[in-house]
């Protein structure tokens, strides 16, 4: 069924109509076809054809507005043209294109046959001369030959006859050439280039056709290629002339060729005549061919003439080229034409005379039978044909009815009279009415109607009978009766059926007769028939009641195909079965039977809880999810139903608990607002009290969720959050454990920004000791008053610090992890927290170990979580130390085996680890030493045994190995760790360093660690093969390395003995070598890696390499060694002669009697060594050896004279070594440098051009400074050689690019200063200049720490005072030396600084006082007016450590040309000036800041009350204007917080409120609009209900550009700053629980910006007036303002206005139900007006109207409010119940109709509205079943549920007629809530009977009764009779005779 819409002239027409209908239904006025009706049919359909015609009729159709244009009697735009042009123009081209192809290659040949035939003609020229060239030619040769001419010869006949051939060929190839070019133009102009297709179109193509045969252009064109064979023939015939003539022979053979060729040709022509099928043909063989055809067509039938009129070739176009087409899509398409409106009569009726009927009931028959996919395609098609085969037929009966001889008229239509009789036989559509789909029934039932009463017309003669077909039908067949087809009367029909339908079943209508009452009876019979129809009556409602019963189940069964189950204990139960019915509903998925049943159940007076076994389930489920998220009166029934069935059973509460805590969960969960809303208030009136309060406790948990859930919506998460605080408030301490527990699921969530918000939200609150006044807190926070008892609730919770050590560890994200790492630090720093946690480290460690070894990360992280709860691990848990050594040992990551072996290090060290633990950790470590035995390796050699160790020196890294040391150190002074010696030793040996080699050797050396016993460990542990051999070079590495060690070792008694035993070979090799004593061995040389190639020198024996001179002879020449030692070096490589000096420098100290030349050798090898690592190595160790008294002066002597030489060496490295030899040779106290070293030391440290050598050098000179002098010397041995280098190249020296140089100046001068005679040392104020202008903050931080160290000095400390106050305040000036300078001032004037103590670092350990005065003094410095800052800094300095907390009293030591009070202010308002850099107004709001937070205190005494508007007013500015986001929020800070300080108040409300609305307004500021905005969003953004309001002055005069630019502005490109805005409005403000200033200035101002609000700005409004809080009073003043708008011309304004009043009223309709009463009318009209539904308003305004209409449903039950009740619904009410019969009619509109049916019901608590209603109600049950009682049946079933009916009489009516009117098929859906309504509603009725006059005591009722039993006339039979029968089974006692009554007045009923 198609849904009617609305055509531009406003006639309704079905969307799925086919294009004739719609056509039909604008253009047709084709009159209604007069059939022989009654008189009242003729006049319904003459109405209907006028109201047709005056619809549908068109200027130029003859309709109202002119007469037809009879030039146009085809449509011109149909798409029949478009097909006919389609095909005929496909045919044209495909003729055109075969001549033209003939054409073309006609023209080509008639070109090419003339040139030669041209030639020809120009040779043959010559014989018909005769005086031609070749005749006198011929006539010279004869006189040359003969000597005499003969007379000349004449013109032969044969080349006349040629040439005259041959010129004739010639002209008509030329001609034919001619006429082939005019033919392309022809056939050009034969297919016209145009892209219409309209009627004249198609009539030209038609024209073109017919003049083309008219004009014969086929034959035309066929003589064209003819001419041109004619002239071929032509010239052959010419061609055998001239060769006969010239030869005889060739002309005869020429001749017998052309003869044949003729022959073909003949044949070729002959063919087609013969055989049709031959694709052979000649021209002359298609002209014979075209011209015998057209001669036959004319002695035949004679083609139709050339139409020269376009309508008359449109015609024969229709009929000859569509309608008889061979395509079916042409003839469908031919046959919606005719049927269009449009279509000429005339055209119909030369239709009807020819075969067009015919074919379009084959095709009918095609279509109607065939099967296809495009079932709408299809029926669009046969719509269309019986359309037109309906207008046959009211063209038929037309002429049937105008001519009185009907035989001629159906001879005249024979065709079509055959075709309408054989449409009614078997296997045609017309056979039966429902041969074709439903849609299309009801227009096939008239056609066939008709057909059946055109031919069954009088007079009209009937068809011969023929054999086996039945006789033409006359009327419907009564088989067909059972599918009653009367049934479409009340289907929805198409509109353009719907007067063919009508036409067919109009009948004459009968007139019923009406009776009077007898007045022969007598009263008693009267009384008699009273009390009769009253016991009647009573009767029939106790069974209509009972039938109720009996049917709602099997409604309920018949609607939702379900079963209602009955149980055992049902048969003793009353309405069991009914009351089952209810609550199967309950689980069905019809959301309105639902709704139905629970407020059905809920009226049951006493439900049985057992009938909810078995379904219990299911059912309390649903009522539970109802009741949780449904519409509020549904709520309310389901609570009420759940609280009564709670109370009624136990068991039952525990199941409604369950289905409810299920359903609230579910609800919170959604993800749509509104439910989680409605659920969220649902628990709220749970938690008032009652039975089912538990419940409240269960899902708190999940309140708490979306409480704290930041992706909910405010609208849903604030609501949440308020109620978890008030049920915390309450005392529910389920709240607690809610909030912990959210915060532990959050820890196990996936959202990164939970997780890491609240580790870092806890590290917060932990450092906190309470909440502040408008500081944020987070919101999981309020049941804790304290921070610290949250944090404590939070770690003592298991469940979450175990996941808070899991993220720590386990999580994906590293800065989760370091966030969870840094909490747990701090938590373990914390003595109030720490020793709560529950610390499971083996738990953690194992889990961590558990992933794959590439998440090496997760076990580094266990390792350090355990490292952060050091002091809380198990240290004795063995498991958990075997874990830890494992990690150490064999963890394939170095970052977790070097934090594991520190954990180790850590516990052992640290943690008082008893005896037992360190054996287990050495027992541990030893374990791990034996290596795996492959057993089943074939190889018999055994693995070599384990060797303690080996786990610790198979570490890849050294650094790791070496860690090892301390922690077996620490282990063997505690327990006996015989093992761990060789252990250390391998350690020191595979990876050595000075401090290992150091460690080793207090290990060894320690009485504590190693016993007498343990010393042959130790000597077993020494290589028995140490030595230096030539022939063992390949370990000299390792040996050396056992030298320094064994070294170290001499001179402890009980090592003594065997570390000079185990040095004996060595010192035996090198004192072997000195003499020259080696005996090579043939070992092979192996050279070392190969060394840069840039390198000073090269290996020896690379040096070397010359046949012709020997090594020895020529390395180190010019050095002083003998002959055999350098030819022993020149063996050596160059790294095997770094170990060899390695070794000598170490073993001659301690052998100098054996090693005596050692010092001698080694400076030689110093100096002239070739290569510069050797030369390094040979200087490092003389540094060695000048630690040995008698090897100093040696080498002093040695050194001195190549010292310039040295220094001048190109590597580097020799010269930094260089620099460490001369400044230990002059830390000996036996000796002193010369004066020239010294002075070359001095100028290397400033020359040197690298900057290490420099540094060290620089270095050197402070060694050779700090070496004192003798006994009696005052000074140093050097004292004045330095002093006076650092005079000379300290200046120099500070001013180093390089870092290190300038540091180690620092560190040389430093000590120097410090102890100079005289306190005016210059080198002060360089370090000054150091400590501040440096650009290295290791050179800074060490001059600073000297300067500390001078201060501490009283002498100097009052010299130097001015001078760091002048250089401070010089620094303060320069923007880049500023922060330097602070850093300096601060660290100078710490209290701590000058007593010894280490300076404050840290920020938090600075006092405030100090921060506070460094603050004033740097914006002091920065003010070029202020002069007194060095004197300031200067006292500070002088009396450090200074009382900071007395500032003013420092002001009052310092001359100022004016108080402090007055220049710091000035100080403030310029350094808060716009044109200032941002560093000077951040340090100026930063000083504010802590002046006004320190208290008024400071602020009084320091800043003059004047300037406070000046500096606010900065302020302001910086707030809006200044470009740094950062500073402009600090700024608005610092304003916040001093705003409730009465001192600035004023001042800041005026600057910041004008600021802030200049930005919002003015065009000039509009750059400034985002920051304003920014602005309004902190200040309107409050933590609690009192602080929403607090800037109110502030805001308010910037919410009216605030919401012009959220509700009237669509401007695309500030969106998001309109996006901003709305959030303030939306967040911000609505987030208040109570009415604030700012509320109520934005609803006020919503009504004046109605009339230009956008379609967003309208949503926004909505918003608005939904979230923001206001009084009633406020309400009602906006409704007032609202209401003129509803009466506004704009409908978009109208319809905003009824929104926000309904949103408005929703709200305050308890507190003030009378808020908008004067706004009724228009409300009312706005309800009613049908031409006015944009936006939904009349919608709105019914529902509107239902709200004001209810208010008393809500309160019923108390006094207070059934008096609102009266004053509210009392004047709504008496106002809209006139109109109920308005309000029905909208019962009609879908949309409108649920809330017209709550309005209706409301209204017919009146008995008037009610006895409207139901006498319309009934008056449409007695009419036929149409859509209207849809609405009409919702509305009983609203009023029967509502209980509306009483006692009036057509209530009772009402309640007989319900239960007949819902056995409809149409109103099944509404059966079942009517019946289980009727019953649960008026089941328990009883009707009121007056025993004394035995009758009914609504009398009305009784008479009702009797006149629909007796009808106008109750005659003396019926009455006697009816009495007589019905006493019989309903006896009646009669009653005495009373006087006559009046006869009843029927017209009142």
């Amino acid at each position: 069924m198609g849904t009617e819409t609305e055509g531009k002239d406003g006639t309704a027409y079905a969307n799925s109509d086919s294009s004739a209908e719609k056509a039909q239904q604008n253009d047709s006025n084709t009159p209604a076809p007069k059939l022989p009706l009654p008189a009242a049919a003729k006049a319904i359909v003459a109405r209907v054809e006028t109201v047709l015609n005056l619809q549908g009729a068109l200027p130029g159709d003859g309709g109202i507005d002119g007469s037809r244009d009879e030039k146009k009697e085809f449509r011109e735009d149909a798409k029949i043209w478009n097909y006919y042009l389609e095909e005929a123009e496909r045919k044209a081209k495909e003729q055109a294109d075969l001549w033209n192809t003939g054409l073309d290659s006609l023209l080509i040949f008639a070109g090419l046959f003339a040139g030669i035939v041209s030639s020809f003609v120009i040779d043959a020229r010559s014989d018909l001369q005769t005086d031609s060239d070749q005749r006198l030619l011929t006539q010279i040769r004869e006189v040359l030959a003969q000597g005499s001419v003969n007379p000349p010869e004449r013109i032969s006949v044969a080349s006349n006859w040629t040439s005259g051939l041959w010129v004739l060929s010639l002209y008509t190839t030329l001609f034919s050439a001619i006429m082939g070019v005019l033919a392309k133009a022809w056939l050009a102009k034969f297919i016209p280039a145009t892209t219409r297709r309209e009627s004249k179109d198609a009539y030209n193509r038609y024209k073109l056709d017919r003049q083309s045969e008219r004009w014969h252009l086929k034959e035309v064109l066929i003589l064209v290629p003819l001419l041109v064979q004619i002239a071929a023939f032509l010239f052959l015939v010419g061609l055998v002339l001239q060769s006969h003539a010239d030869n005889p022979t060739i002309g005869r053979t020429l001749l017998a060729f052309c003869i044949s060729g003729a022959a073909i040709y003949f044949v070729m022509t002959c063919i087609p005549f013969i055989v049709p099928s031959s694709p052979f043909n000649t021209p002359l063989s298609e002209l014979c061919d075209g011209l015998f055809s057209r001669k036959k067509e004319e002695e035949g039938e004679p083609s139709a003439p050339f139409k020269r009129d376009m309508n008359e070739g449109l015609g024969e176009i229709f009929y000859t080229k569509l309608i008889k087409s061979p395509k079916p899509a042409h003839v469908d398409e031919a046959f919606l034409e005719v049927a269009l409106p449009v279509f000429h009569e005339k055209w119909t009726e030369e239709l009807c005379k020819k075969d067009a009927p015919q074919v379009l009931l084959t095709r009918l028959r095609q279509r109607a039978t065939a099967r296809t996919d495009d079932a709408l395609e299809r029926d669009e098609t046969l719509c269309n044909h019986l359309l037109a085969l309906l207008k046959f037929v009211n063209y038929y009966e037309k002429k049937l009815i105008s001519e009185k001889d009907l035989g001629k008229v159906q001879a005249r239509y024979q065709t079509l009279d055959t075709v309408l009789r054989t449409s009614l036989e078997p296997g045609n559509p017309l056979h039966r009415w429902n041969e074709l789909p439903e849609a299309l029934r009801p227009l096939l039932f008239g056609l066939r109607a008709q057909v059946i009463m055109l031919l069954n017309m009088k007079d009209l003669p009937k068809s011969p009978p023929r054999p086996g077909i039945p006789d033409t039908p006359t009327d419907f067949n009564m088989n067909e009766l059972p599918d009653r087809p009367w049934d479409m009367a009340f289907q929805e029909i198409r509109s353009t059926h719907r007067l063919h339908f009508v036409l067919a079943t109009l009948s004459a209508s009968e007139t019923g007769r009406t009776s009077e009452w007898a007045a022969s009876l007598t009263p008693s019979e009267r009384a008699n028939v009273d009390a009769l129809a009253s016991r009647y009556l009573t009767r029939l409602y106790e069974v209509a009641v009972k039938g109720w019963e009996e049917v709602a189940a099997d409604a309920l069964s018949d609607l939702c195909s379900v079963k209602v189950p009955l149980e055992e204990i049902d048969s003793t139960q009353p309405h069991a079965r009914l009351l089952r019915s209810l609550i199967v509903s309950l689980s069905q998925a019809n959301h309105a039977l639902r709704i139905h049943a629970i407020k059905m159940l809920k009226h049951v007076s006493s439900p049985t809880p057992n009938l909810f076994n078995g379904i219990i389930d299911a059912s309390i489920k649903s009522i539970a999810s109802m009741t949780v998220y449904d519409d509020q009166d549904v709520r309310d029934d389901g609570l009420e139903l759940l609280t009564e069935l709670a109370k009624a059973d136990e068991k039952m509460c525990g199941q409604i608990k369950a289905a409810l805590v299920s359903s609230i969960q579910s609800g919170l969960t959604k993800y749509e607002e509104l439910p989680r809303i409605r659920t969220i208030t649902f628990i709220q009136t749970l938690s008032l009290g009652g039975p089912l309060y538990s419940t409240v406790t269960e899902v708190i948990p999940n309140l708490v969720e979306v409480a704290l859930d930041e992706s909910s919506p405010d609208d849903v998460r604030l609501p949440a959050m308020r109620l978890a605080q008030k049920l915390w408030n309450n005392g529910l301490s389920e709240v607690k454990d809610g909030l912990l527990n959210y915060l532990s699921l959050s820890l196990d969530g996936s959202e990164f920004n939970r997780r890491y918000n609240f580790l870092v939200a806890l590290k917060d609150l932990q450092n906190r000791k309470e909440y502040k006044a408008g500081m944020e807190r987070p919101p999981y926070t309020f049941p804790w008053l304290f921070p610290a008892d949250f944090v404590e609730a939070v770690v003592t919770s298991e469940s979450i610090f175990e996941k808070i050590v899991k993220v720590s560890i386990h999580d994906e994200d590293r800065s989760i992890q370091v966030a969870g790492q840094e909490l747990l630090k701090q938590l373990a720093n914390d003595d109030r927290f720490v020793w709560d946690l529950k610390i499971d480290a083996l738990k953690w460690i194992e889990t961590a170990t558990v992933l794959p070894s590439y998440r090496w990360r997760v076990r580094h992280n266990g390792v350090l979580v355990l490292e952060t709860f050091i002091k809380r691990l198990e240290t004795e848990n063995k498991d958990l130390l075997k874990k830890l050594v494992e990690l150490a040992l064999k963890d394939d990551d170095n970052d977790v085996r070097t934090a594991a072996l520190n954990l180790i290090s850590s516990i052992c060290k640290d943690r008082g680890l008893s005896d037992e633990g360190f054996e287990y950790i050495r027992d541990t470590i030893l374990s791990y030493d034996a290596l795996p035995v492959d057993e089943s390796s074939e190889n018999s050699e055994l693995p070599p045994p384990p060797v303690p160790g080996d786990a610790i020196i198979r570490e890849p890294y050294s650094s790791i190995c070496n860690s090892w040391i301390p922690l077996i150190c620490t282990i063997s002074k505690q327990v006996a760790f015989p093992d761990g010696i060789p252990i250390i030793i391998r350690i020191l040996i595979r990876g050595e360093t000075n401090e290992t080699r150091k460690q080793v050797v207090d290990l060894l050396t320690s009485e504590e660690t190693i016993k007498p016993e343990d010393l042959d460990v130790f000597v077993n542990a020494i290589p028995r093969n140490l030595e230096l051999a030539p022939g063992k070079r390949g370990g000299w590495e390792e040996t050396a390395k056992w030298v320094r060690l064994l070294v170290a070792l001499l001179g402890h008694g009980k090592f003594e003995e065997p570390v000079k035993k185990a040095l004996g070979g060595v010192v035996k090799n090198l004192e072997d070598a000195i003499k020259g004593n080696v005996i090579e061995e043939p070992e092979p040389k192996e050279e070392p890696a190969a060394k840069d190639p840039d390198s000073s020198s090269t290996s020896s024996a690379s040096d070397h390499n010359s046949e012709e001179t020997h090594p020895e002879n020529t390395y180190m020449a010019e050095s002083s060694l003998s002959l055999p030692m350098r030819k022993y070096l020149v063996e050596l490589n160059w790294l095997e002669r770094r170990y060899w000096v390695d070794v000598l420098a170490n073993t001659a100290g301690h052998f100098p009697k054996q090693l005596a030349e050692a010092p001698g050798i080694i400076i030689q090898m110093a100096i002239h060594d070739p290569d510069s690592d050797v030369r390094n190595s040979c200087l490092q160790s003389m540094i060695v050896l000048a630690k040995h008294v008698h090897s100093c002066k040696l080498i002093c002597t040695e050194v001195a004279p190549h010292v310039a030489t040295l220094l001048e060496d190109r590597d580097w490295n020799v010269r930094f070594s260089l620099a460490q030899f001369l400044g230990a040779l002059g830390k000996s106290p036996d000796i002193t440098l010369p004066e020239d070293i010294v002075a070359k030391l001095v100028k290397q440290a400033v020359e040197d051009r690298d900057y290490d050598c420099r540094s060290e050098f620089v270095n050197s000179m402070a060694i050779l400074a700090s070496v004192e002098g003798e006994r009696d010397q005052g000074s140093g041995r050097y004292a004045e050689a330095m002093n006076q280098a650092i005079h000379t190249h300290f200046e120099t020296g500070i001013k180093d690019d390089s870092w290190k140089v300038r540091q180690s100046w620092v560190k040389l001068v430093g000590p120097q200063v410090k102890d100079a005679p005289s306190a005016d040392f210059f080198g002060i104020n360089k370090i000054l200049d150091a400590a501040i202008k440096d650009t290295d903050p290791d050179v800074q931080a060490d001059a600073l720490r000297w300067l500390q160290e001078f201060l501490k000095d009283a002498k100097l400390r009052d010299s130097m005072a001015s001078t760091i106050g002048k250089s401070l305040a010089s620094a303060f000036k320069d923007p880049n030396l500023c922060d330097t300078a602070v850093a300096a001032l601060k660290k100078l004037t710490l209290p701590g600084s000058m007593e010894g103590k280490p300076s404050a670092d840290a920020e938090s350990d600075v006092p405030d006082s100090h921060k506070t005065w460094i603050q004033i003094i740097l914006l002091l410095g920065r003010n070029p007016e202020f002069q007194a800052v060095p004197k300031l800094v200067e006292i500070v300095v002088k009396d450090v450590p200074w009382d900071f907390d007395s500032l003013d009293s420092l002001f009052q030591k310092v001359k100022l040309p004016e108080p402090i009070q007055n220049v710091l202010p000035r100080c403030l308002e310029s350094a808060l000036k716009s044109d200032v850099s941002y560093e000077v107004r951040s340090a100026a709001v930063s000083l504010l800041r802590r002046l006004i937070e320190n208290g008024d205190y400071y602020y009084g005494d320091l800043l003059n009350k004047a300037n406070d508007g000046t500096i606010v007013t900065r302020l302001a500015d910086i707030c809006i204007k200044d470009g740094d986001g950062d500073l402009r929020k600090e700024t608005l800070r610092l304003l916040k917080s001093i705003f409730d300080k009465q001192r600035f108040q004023d001042a800041i409300k005026a600057s910041l409120s004008k600021v802030i609305e200049s930005a919002m307004k003015e065009p000039e500021s509009a750059k400034y609009r985002p920051n304003a905005i920014e602005a309004i969003r902190s200040l309107t953004d409050g933590n609690a209900d009192d602080q929403y309001d607090r800037f109110k002055e502030i805001v308010s005069p910037s919410i009216s550009p605030l919401m012009k630019m959220t509700l009237l502005v669509t401007d695309k490109d500030h969106e998001n700053l309109r996006k901003e805005a709305e959030d303030i409005l939306l967040d911000n403000l609505t987030a208040s629980t109570t009415e604030t200033k700012l509320n109520r200035d934005v609803l006020t101002m919503i009504p004046t910006m109605i009339p230009t609000i956008t379609v967003e700005g309208k949503s926004i409004a909505l918003q608005l007036a939904e979230g923001l809080v206001i009084s009633d009073d406020t309400a009602a003043s906006i409704a007032h303002a609202l209401a003129p708008i509803l009466r506004n011309a704009s409908s978009f304004a109208r319809a905003t206005a009824i929104e926000l009043l309904s949103r408005i009223y929703s709200r305050h309709r308890q507190s003030k139900p009378r808020l908008i009463e004067s706004a009724i009318p228009e409300i009312i009209t706005l309800a009613l007006d049908d031409k006015d539904d944009v936006g939904g308003i009349r919608a709105t305004a019914i529902r509107l109207l239902v709200a004001l209409s209810g208010a008393s449903a809500d309160t019923k039950d108390s006094e207070h409010n059934s008096t609102l009740s009266y004053s509210t619904s009392g004047p709504v009410l008496k106002q809209i119940t006139p109109l109920a019969t308005k309000f029905m009619t909208l019962l009609d509109n879908e949309n409108l109709r649920p809330s017209v049916v709550e309005l209706l019901s409301l209204m017919s608590t009146e008995a008037a509205v009610r006895k409207t209603i139901s006498l319309q109600i009934i008056t449409l049950a007695f009419g036929p079943e149409s859509l209207a009682l849809v609405g009409h049946a919702e509305l009983l079933a609203r009023l029967i549920s509502d209980g509306r009916f009483a006692d009036e009489p057509t209530d009772h009516v009402m309640l007989f007629l319900a239960s007949a009117m819902v056995t409809r098929p149409k109103l099944a859906p509404q059966r079942y809530q009517i019946l289980t309504a009727l019953w649960c509603r008026y089941g328990s009725k009883v009707m009121a009977y007056d025993a004394d006059a035995k009758t009914l005591k609504n009398k009305e009722l009784v008479d009702w009764f009797t006149f629909a039993l007796f009808g106008r006339h109750a005659t003396i039979h019926e009455v006697p009779a009816w009495t007589a029968r019905t006493g019989i089974w309903l006896p009646v006692t009669v009653v005495p005779p009373t006087p006559e009554p009046t006869p009843l007045a029927a017209s009142e009923t």
